[in-house]
């Protein structure tokens, strides 16, 4: 786990964990989950947790699970994220699109055939309305209901985009061969890794944190 502070711009590393004892029960097929690979989590306003996976979509109410596939009108079966809108609405990425929940009913919003293969990896609503799609072939948009590719710096629409973070003014894209700040326009790296490090995703807390992998698992993909 690595740190950006805000101000300095400098890099650390956090090799302190204070030790905490949490009491872990188990969920899987058996329990009722759609499938076992989770790739994300959410829980939403009215206290549901939802859970994507490869097989398909799983709302937990705390004792049983519900659970929504391509029967059910998804665009895939592979969620990919999770995350709800102002109007407390859920959006869902998968490969290929993404989809809103709301009032119990699934809206699809299908990529064309030069983005069927994007995988979603974020949505973030800014106050405009608009949603800015992060996937792994650059920067989507959903806007009145239309997929478009929004106009934003080059370097955006190729990038490996893992995340889009709005602070006023400005939009931090965490992606996979660094960090950008766009302000008003005007972009600039804040970070850019070294050694074939690969950012896999970020977000501010207090400072800006992001993960990658760690040398071990690095020296196993070579």
């Amino acid at each position: 786990l690595h740190r950006v502070d805000r101000r300095q711009r400098q890099m650390c590393i956090r090799d302190s964990l204070h030790a905490q004892q949490y009491f872990f029960k188990q969920y899987s097929i058996k329990e009722g989950l759609s499938q076992s690979q989770v790739r994300s989590i959410y829980q939403d306003d009215h206290g549901y947790i939802w859970i994507g996976t490869l097989g398909g979509i799983s709302r937990f109410d705390g004792r049983n699970f519900e659970n929504f596939s391509k029967q059910d009108g998804l665009i895939s079966n592979q969620v990919t994220c999770i995350n709800q809108l102002s109007s407390g609405a859920l959006l869902f990425g998968f490969v290929g699109g993404v989809a809103i929940y709301e009032d119990g009913k699934f809206q699809n919003f299908p990529f064309d055939e030069s983005y069927e293969s994007a995988l979603v990896n974020h949505a973030l609503e800014l106050s405009t309305g608009q949603i800015l799609l992060s996937t792994e072939r650059g920067l989507l948009s959903l806007e009145n209901n239309e997929i478009t590719v929004p106009e934003t710096h080059p370097l955006f629409s190729e990038e490996r985009i893992k995340r889009v973070i709005a602070q006023g003014d400005t939009l931090t894209y965490v992606c996979r061969n660094g960090i950008f700040q766009d302000i008003n326009g005007i972009v600039k790296t804040i970070y850019t890794p070294r050694d074939r490090v690969r950012i896999f995703d970020a977000q501010f807390i207090d400072c800006l944190l992001y993960t990658s992998p760690s040398p071990r698992d690095r020296q196993k993909s070579r």
